[in-house]
């Protein structure tokens, strides 16, 4: 009888010390963590009672605010759907998003403070790196599905970032699940979560690759209307032939034959290795939520490999990922981790590619814009490097792709557009760089 009372109580014992050791996880450890989830409705619910710090753009503009009602406050975003894959937004039935979710315990003030002394927490304003003037420009720029996002190419500092369609938190309660259901997807932030074929922009890397490993631009291929691997044809845009041509040549006129013939001199292991130095993936490590894209599996596989070196096969890329990478390129092969902080800001560096090889790549990518397939980004008195790109999607027309950074010889911005099913990078997205940079350089 002993015994059973004893191990009873023994049983009882441990599992009283596993609650209170537990209780103590929740209740100091993890405080911070569960007090900021954007899910948290307790938090939402008390934190709506006072006055919510602002979230203002790098040149002041007040993009979020709360504004005082009978039940308390509102958050109010200006700007509506301008920046709302920005903002995000902050809602007691839905929770909060993007910069309202990243910065809440800022925006909302200390937990610990909060729970002493509720409503009387140091409640402070977020600075975000985007320049509203440049933000407006691109919003206006895009009518279709897709998005438009710059960088500042030395620090990382996201200048503009949009997606479409877009949705107005200022409506959030009340248009939430209908948004959830649209075919169009407001909700999704395609630059940083919508994931993509990138079509011929990926030859910057392939380009890249070849050049830090086995070749030269003044290498001469075979660019022949139709290459074949193992019973597969990789074929030119448009069906064309250019008999033989230079490796510079072939990414100006981004001759497909001749880059699958580029991957498969590469090779597998080099290929993928430099796909996830280039951060392919991966996160980018953006303070707002973000997908890792997907690199092809059987890379070993001929007919994948010289497909992927083209953009294709399985092979789905971020605007974002292939933005950082491109800015990357711009400064001089040193990747910087991009970001929507202004201030104190955290981002890393790492050189990807050796000086060199970012150079003659700079020096193809401005080919392109001069007299290839990206003249439609040529911005006078201002030399523009940049790639197009034509992503070919199963059962759709393509995906219209470009990136490219100015000025040339000394980068201060790269940007990337893409449009969802709307043809040719060339023709459609390059004239929409084109419009964004020169309102940065001219008309700001």
């Amino acid at each position: 009888m002993d015994s059973a009372v004893k191990r009873i109580s023994t049983v009882l014992f441990i599992l009283f010390a596993v609650l209170i050791i537990r209780l103590f996880q929740v209740s100091v450890l993890e405080s911070e963590k569960l007090s900021n989830d954007p899910h948290n409705k307790r938090e939402i619910l008390l934190t709506s009672k006072v006055a919510r710090g602002k979230i203002i753009s790098r040149d002041g503009e007040i993009l979020a605010y709360s504004a005082k009602t009978d039940r308390g406050y509102k958050r109010i975003y200006p700007y509506g759907e301008k920046f709302a894959h920005l903002t995000g937004y902050f809602s007691q039935r839905y929770g909060a998003s993007f910069s309202e979710a990243y910065f809440n315990d800022v925006l909302s003030g200390n937990p610990s403070q909060r729970f002493w002394s509720p409503g009387k927490a140091d409640y402070k304003n977020v600075r975000i790196s985007v320049d509203s003037r440049l933000q407006k420009k691109a919003f206006s720029l895009l009518k279709q599905k897709g998005a438009i996002a710059a960088v500042e190419v030395k620090t990382g500092r996201i200048l503009c970032l949009v997606s479409y369609p877009s949705f107005d938190p200022n409506k959030v309660d009340e248009s939430f699940e209908s948004w959830k259901k649209k075919e169009g997807k407001p909700l999704l932030n395609r630059v940083t979560s919508g994931v993509y074929p990138p079509g011929s922009t990926f030859k910057i890397l392939t380009l890249a690759t070849y050049l830090e490993s086995i070749g030269s631009l003044e290498d001469i291929y075979d660019a022949p209307a139709v290459f074949k691997v193992g019973g597969f044809r990789i074929t030119n845009y448009g069906g064309k032939s250019y008999g033989k041509i230079t490796v510079k040549d072939a990414f100006k006129y981004s001759v497909n034959t001749v880059f699958a013939q580029m991957g498969l001199s590469i090779g597998p292991y080099k290929f993928k290795s430099s796909c996830i130095k280039c951060g392919f993936g991966g996160k980018t490590g953006v303070e707002i939520p973000e997908s890792t894209g997907r690199l092809p599996a059987k890379l070993d596989d001929p007919v994948i490999l010289s497909w992927s070196a083209v953009g294709q096969a399985d092979l789905n890329v971020t605007p974002l990922q292939m933005l950082a990478f491109t800015a990357a390129i711009a400064n001089k092969g040193v990747w910087v981790k991009p970001t929507i902080l202004m201030d104190g800001n955290t981002s890393t560096a790492k050189r990807i590619i050796d000086e060199r090889t970012a150079e003659l790549v700079t020096q193809a990518m401005v080919e392109v814009v001069r007299s290839g397939t990206g003249t439609r980004a040529r911005i006078r008195g201002l030399k523009v490097a940049g790639k197009t790109g034509t992503a070919e999607v199963e059962g759709g027309k393509p995906h219209a792709w470009f990136v490219g950074f100015a000025p040339a010889e000394n980068p201060e911005i790269a940007a990337v557009v893409i449009l969802e099913n709307a043809g040719s990078g060339g023709t459609e997205s390059a004239p929409l760089f084109k419009k964004l940079v020169e309102y940065y350089f001219f008309e700001r």
